[in-house]
């Protein structure tokens, strides 16, 4: 019954909503979702972590997020809080561990139309939708926060409830430049379009976030857009949209829109882009430098049972993609989106599989894959909070070759900058 109410709930919230395009929805769900459950466990125990964390990170216009919270109830969630109350309507809330602390909330100010509220008897159901007008450098925070309640069993296990923490990280600003404002007759100097005419061709590249605004179109049709796989398109009125390219281009890029107006004027935008080259990785069937991606070496031709290649993604713009080649045995089967990771159970550290996107704290994850040739890519739109070494293995005939992946965060990202540019300045002075 529950599940029922929820999809009815679900098809009446985008119904309300209109959504235009595709928009990709991020749910932060704490009720339902076990592998992020809130209900208390037994303390002192290091497998389990103390705080569920649902991070989203610079979603683009139109971007829902759903948040889905246990009501305070005798049993699990007996001294159950939603912090703030009125989470998502009217407060940015930061920082987080001082809920009670009133300088610590400030107005949004947003449309109502951007937000709905909905409760069930056992749960409530928060939404927001962020738009780019309010991408100016905040941090958005909203916490289940279940700490409060706790247990004891047999007198002596005392178990302790969890915090299940949503964080909507707004810190990149479209730049101006990308901004494409098609009713402005100033557009010709947007150094990103060439102008023909009716005719405007745009420059793209990998991860690039623009918005257009075109005004009073009544139809449409694309040409030749086919190879711009996972391709995020988000419209909220009839003028505006947000467009962000993928990680990679496997082909070279000439997708022509056409648009109609409504005075039967006809403009097209062509977007041209060149096939990605020099892609990080490892290949298993070719010697180091040979292969498809940047690294590898001949799985069969390992004198050991077993040899490590490792790359490196996250780092900086242009290190968003990694891939691995294994015509052979892949483990997991399906690498990327499942990788080996490395935890301590029962103070022993071993090798388990999991999702990439529960390692990462995020959804927002392009995943490739040529199945005929044993190819697989995995891309990375935005930065990862969390530093990360995960694994693929290919294996055939006895012989495993070992892929490690690191995955740079934010943080480590900063403090390279930040040793380069001292590095730069010591090196000047000497």
């Amino acid at each position: 019954m529950k599940f029922l109410v929820s999809v009815l709930f679900f098809i009446y919230f985008i119904n309300s909503f209109r959504v235009n395009g595709i928009n990709h929805l991020f749910m932060c769900d704490f009720y339902f979702n076990p592998a992020k459950s809130i209900k208390p466990i037994l303390v002192g125990k290091h497998d389990e972590t103390e705080e569920v964390g649902c991070t989203i990170n610079n979603p683009i216009l139109g971007e829902i997020v759903f948040l889905i919270c246990p009501k305070r109830k005798e049993g699990d969630y007996e001294n159950m809080e939603l912090v703030p109350s009125n989470c998502f309507a009217s407060h940015l809330y930061s920082p987080y561990t001082a809920g009670k602390n009133e300088k610590d909330i400030e107005k949004l100010d947003i449309d109502k139309k951007y937000t709905h509220s909905f409760s069930y008897d056992d749960y409530e159901i928060k939404t927001f939708r962020v738009p780019s007008i309010y991408k100016h450098n905040k941090t958005i925070y909203c916490r289940c926060d279940n700490r409060k309640t706790e247990k004891e069993h047999n007198d002596k296990e005392k178990f302790q409830g969890k915090t299940g923490l949503v964080k909507i990280i707004l810190s990149e600003k479209i730049d101006n430049s990308n901004i494409l404002d098609f009713t402005d007759s100033n557009i010709s100097k947007n150094k990103n379009i060439k102008v023909n005419g009716t005719n405007y061709e745009i420059d793209l590249v990998e991860n690039n976030i623009f918005s257009a605004r075109i005004e009073n179109i009544k139809d449409g049709n694309f040409e030749n857009c086919n190879d711009m796989l996972y391709v995020k398109f988000n419209k909220i009125d009839e003028n505006d949209f947000s467009i962000r390219t993928p990680t990679i281009f496997f082909e070279d890029i000439n997708c022509k829109a056409t648009f109609i107006s409504t005075e039967n004027k006809t403009f097209t935008i062509v977007m041209k882009a060149s096939k990605t080259e020099n892609i990080e990785g490892c290949d298993f069937t070719k010697p180091n430098g040979d292969g498809i991606y940047k690294h590898g070496f001949v799985l069969n031709d390992i004198s050991d049972n077993e040899k490590i290649c490792t790359a490196y993604i996250g780092s900086s713009k242009k290190k968003i993609v990694a891939g691995i080649k294994c015509p052979y045995k892949l483990i997991p089967t399906y690498c990327f989106r499942h990788v080996l990771y490395e935890k301590e159970i029962s103070g022993n550290k071993v090798f388990k599989t999991f999702l990439l996107e529960d390692i990462l704290g995020f959804r927002d994850i392009e995943y490739y894959s040529n199945i005929n040739n044993g190819s697989y890519i995995v891309g990375l739109p935005i930065k990862s909070e969390r530093y990360a070494a995960v694994r693929c293995i290919c294996e055939n005939n006895g012989k495993r070759g070992i892929m490690e992946l690191k995955i740079a965060s934010s943080y480590t990202s900063f403090i390279s900058f930040i040793l380069l540019f001292i590095t730069i300045i010591l090196l000047y002075l000497s």
